[in-house]
């Protein structure tokens, strides 16, 4: 692969866009980029086409990678097709294109951007060595083990889920395409491969403790593997009291860390008794942490501060942002000629010397394990004719997880309806799912204070969501129940046999739990791929119903038995 770039021309500092679905073809390609000293560019092929024509135009590679199919989502760009099997006909020695620097870049990852652009974090060698280095010390990574790889390639943890193990003699394991979303399937993942070691975002783990507690497993599933570690989210103690009664003999380890700072800077064990708020853990080995006042200045053990993060592992800066850049990346105060990074998340450092995650300065928000900036989704509600503003709020769901409230302006005297299906058929093809709001209610004019300004206080809180589709009683006394669970689920009143749960705000976790409702309900399962294809609750019963007849059940599916009046003349 590596001589196959040098070949088209491709050299240090190059961009090359890595647009693959998980397999052979990808850990090859990722490994070839950088032997080639180019800088990967991981293109995700599940976000909409614009998002991807959005990054390849900020990211300008020199190639893109792809594989069977995936070229239709370049139509205006030059693709080189990755072939089934791997690159044939090249040399088979190392490439050399000279000693790599510490500081050379690696890797171009986006994430969300306040601006309505998402901005491009350039890593470098030196700090993803550095990363990679640590976490095979600390977590004794080896050949015995095999590691998950299922986090999706524009997430930063995608990096070292195909790294680490090569580097460290151990196996790569990877879900299928899509399977990240599936938790009945990561568990038979784990199980049919020996899985050791795995990574799971909180939200992610809640619904994967929840499929294993529908499944009835007993205490100490997975007894192959010995370490779960955790981040891109604030970890509660539920959930982490919830893990170590389900796996015992499993150390779980809560991380953090920016993508600016390659993946994550602090980690510790999470241990009994587990406090109220988990810490994120101790320093990671390179890297320097410093909990500083709005002047500047340390604060002390339990006084709440903003995180900066200084180190080996500090990004470059924002591709072709030097303001930004500048910005973010400020002089260190302590160390003249070094930077550090200022995060905008508020901790305390405790007497042990861990870190107490505290919550955000501004308005960024973490959203299923993705970072989101309000500024971006705004941007993007805006692009609709009828709306003449946009202002995205987060709330936090019954289960602990952040929502996003996306309320939108007309300047119409009342606001107009039907107005929900069209956003979120504008949002979909825009962003990313992690990004499209739970809710989206609409206003003809904001509220405003005495000073003339939005007043937040005075939003609504959102009601109902629209399914654009004319509502239709369930029939029977399987859809009847379907719609209970689900309309409880995502907080309506009310589902129509025609409704779609998407539509309505349903995202892969929300579904998840529909599925794991159903199964402990019904006795069935239904794959999430299953529940994607059957959004509509007709569909849905239509589903539920086949895989009792196949599982030897007595369908729900039958209609009501009638009423009789036996009453005499």
């Amino acid at each position: 692969m590596a001589h196959l770039l040098a070949g088209l021309g491709v050299g240090p500092e190059d961009r090359v866009g890595v647009c693959l679905e998980r397999g052979a073809d990808l850990v090859a390609a990722v490994l070839g980029v950088l032997k080639a000293g180019a800088v990967h560019l991981p293109l995700d092929p599940e976000y909409p086409a614009a998002r991807l024509e959005q990054l390849v135009g900020d990211g300008a590679p020199r190639t893109v990678l792809t594989g069977p199919g995936l070229d239709k989502l370049f139509p205006a760009r030059e693709t080189v097709a990755v072939p089934a099997g791997g690159v044939t006909g090249q040399p088979d020695h190392r490439l050399e294109n000279g000693p790599f620097a510490s500081r050379r870049a690696a890797a171009l990852l986006f994430t969300s951007g306040s601006t309505g652009r998402p901005k491009g974090v350039v890593l470098t060698h030196g700090g993803l060595l550095n990363r990679l280095a640590g976490m095979r010390e600390a977590y004794g990574i080896g050949a015995a083990d095999r590691v998950a790889q299922k986090a999706p390639i524009g997430f930063d943890v995608s990096l070292w889920e195909l790294l680490l193990p090569v580097v460290c003699g151990a196996a790569v394991v990877q879900a299928r395409p899509g399977g990240h979303r599936d938790a009945d399937y990561l568990h038979e993942l784990i199980d049919r491969h020996g899985v050791t070691v795995c990574h799971f975002v909180p939200s992610m783990l809640r619904e994967f403790i929840a499929s294993a507690d529908a499944a009835g497993a007993g205490t100490g599933t997975h007894p192959g593997v010995r370490l779960f570690l955790s981040g891109g989210e604030k970890l509660s103690a539920e959930l982490a009291g919830r893990f170590l009664d389900r796996y015992p003999a499993a150390r779980l380890f809560n991380q953090y860390g920016p993508t600016e700072a390659v993946i994550d800077v602090t980690a510790g064990q999470v241990r009994r008794p587990v406090p109220a708020d988990v810490p994120i853990g101790r320093p990671v080995p390179g890297t320097e942490l410093l909990v500083l006042d709005a002047d500047g200045r340390p604060q002390p053990p339990g006084v709440p501060g903003e995180l900066f993060i200084g180190g080996v592992q500090l990004a470059r800066g924002y591709l072709g942002s030097p303001a930004l850049t500048a910005e973010r990346f400020v002089p260190h105060p302590f160390a003249p000629g070094e930077r550090l990074y200022a995060t905008g998340d508020r901790v305390r450092c405790l007497t042990d010397g861990s870190l107490e995650f505290l919550g955000r300065g501004d308005t960024q928000v973490k959203v299923r394990g993705h970072r989101v900036e309000a500024g971006e989704v705004e941007s993007a509600l805006r692009r609709h004719p009828a709306v003449t503003d946009a202002l995205v709020r987060v709330r936090v769901d019954d289960t602990g997880q952040a929502q996003l409230i996306g309320y939108v302006t007309t300047g119409t005297e009342e606001a107009p309806e039907g107005l929900d299906p069209e956003l979120r058929e504008l949002l979909g093809g825009l962003l990313p799912e992690a990004m499209i709001p739970a809710h989206l209610p609409v206003l003809a004019r904001w509220p405003l204070n005495a000073h003339g300004k939005v007043d937040t206080a005075a939003l609504p809180e959102p009601e109902g969501r629209d399914s654009g589709t004319p509502y239709e009683a369930p029939r029977t006394p399987l859809e009847e129940r379907l719609a209970e669970l689900c309309a409880e689920l995502l907080g309506v009143e009310r589902l129509g046999r025609h409704d779609s749960f998407f539509a309505l705000g349903g995202h892969s976790l929300l579904a998840l739990r529909a599925i794991s409702r159903i199964r402990a309900e019904f006795g069935v399962r239904v794959q999430i791929g299953q529940f994607f294809n059957a959004p509509d609750l007709a569909s849905l019963a239509e589903l539920v119903a086949a895989k009792q007849v196949q599982a030897g059940a007595a369908p729900s599916e039958a209609a009501p038995i009638p009423r009789i009046d036996r009453r005499r003349d």
